[in-house]
């Protein structure tokens, strides 16, 4: 599984890179991005997890969500903000993200919202399976 950490404060990228033991969790590629540009740029693979800011200079978070929903992309999305506002958390979910954690944020909050990731892409494969 390949994750995906975006955010302009590059100790925010490190810190969330650190706090999780990511191969516990079947994550073996971890990338970090500091602009929507970068993040593009990696999905010439795609990536199955995304953790994102919502506003960074050169692009949005749910600029990049909605980048990745036009290009056919199904990674699940959890948005790491300060903003609380209404209208941010209203199109981060019609993007289908699946969360919105507030910073400051803690490790087993980050850790919660990406084991539900982990699932919901596990029951996507499941059900593929089955359909097929």
């Amino acid at each position: 599984m390949r994750l995906l950490i975006v955010d302009d404060d590059r100790d925010v990228v490190a810190l969330v890179r650190e706090i999780i033991d990511w191969s516990s969790l079947g994550v073996n590629k971890v990338h970090g991005a500091y602009n929507i540009r970068a993040a593009k740029s990696i999905f010439d693979t795609p990536v199955d997890i995304v953790i994102s800011d919502i506003e960074m200079p050169g692009g949005s978070g749910l600029e990049l969500v909605k980048w990745a929903r036009a290009n056919h992309y199904e990674s699940e999305f959890i948005f790491l903000t300060c903003h609380d506002r209404f209208d941010f958390i209203k199109q981060a979910m019609q993007y289908g993200a699946l969360s919105y954690v507030l910073k400051p944020f803690g490790r087993d909050e980050i850790l919660g919202e990406v084991l539900k990731a982990i699932d919901r892409i596990k029951h996507s494969v499941r059900l593929s399976t089955y359909e097929e």
